[in-house]
């Protein structure tokens, strides 16, 4: 049955009007890498954009060096990341906390981030689906699977694009030009080092997947249900302790 769903992926793939909606995920997600990395280290996020042509930027306000060369650095690895996360979500069939994890990220993007008509569409369109998922509670765990596998297509794909571009256009190549001015460390560099850790964020996932490597998306899952069951713990301490 994956082979099935890879091969549909594959096909959508070659669908221009279809292809560019989906691929606008894989966009959002790199973007979130840049935004989530300039929260964490003390600094803004003013807006996000996404493009007709997939492309996108995150617009930020750092706080000092360090918090900008970890915000620009984050968005690949980020946009690799995040679809291998939820493909192994969806092979231990929990698929519903995709659904909920890629609606919060869209909500919170439509009311924090996005300014521009086109953006808004887009994310409006793609929430208004998952909303509908989520009500109806639809067991369609195969169409996220196949959303998530074009978003891990075009995330390898696009960490091959700035590769190729920090060496024939070392100036425009994106955040391996940004990371290049930053540090005196030539693109080409950058580029390599956002396609090595694509690969080998891929790889380790599909070890994962075969039982092959230790399980650390496990580890976290665990992790964030300790993190919840504490809080909620917490929660009913206080309003125990309060009402009393």
């Amino acid at each position: 049955m994956i082979y099935v769903l890879v091969a549909i992926s594959i096909v959508i793939t070659q669908i221009p009007f279809l292809n560019k909606y989906l691929s606008l995920i894989n966009t959002i997600v790199h973007e979130w890498g840049h935004a989530s990395f300039a929260l964490l280290t003390g600094g803004k996020v003013y807006k996000i954009k996404l493009n007709t042509d997939t492309s996108g930027f995150a617009l930020t306000g750092t706080r000092g060096w360090i918090g900008r060369f970890f915000t620009v650095i984050s968005g690949y690895p980020f946009s690799a990341l995040f679809p291998c996360f939820m493909i192994y979500l969806i092979l231990n069939n929990e698929y519903a906390a995709c659904y909920w994890i890629l609606a919060m990220m869209l909500a919170v993007t439509i009311i924090l981030w996005l300014r521009d008509l086109f953006s808004l569409i887009w994310a409006g369109s793609v929430l208004l689906i998952l909303s509908l998922l989520i009500k109806y509670d639809m067991d369609v765990k195969w169409l996220i699977f196949v959303v998530m596998s074009i978003s891990l297509v075009n995330s390898i794909k696009s960490s091959c694009v700035v590769f190729t571009l920090s060496f024939k256009d070392y100036r425009n190549a994106g955040d391996a030009s940004s990371l290049s001015q930053m540090t005196l460390i030539p693109s080409l560099v950058w580029g390599g080092l956002f396609l090595v850790s694509t690969i080998a964020i891929v790889g380790y996932s599909i070890l994962i997947y075969a039982g092959m490597a230790d399980d650390y998306y496990l580890k976290f899952i665990e992790l964030i249900r300790a993190i919840k069951s504490d809080a909620v713990h917490l929660i009913s301490w206080m309003a125990i302790n309060y009402s009393s």
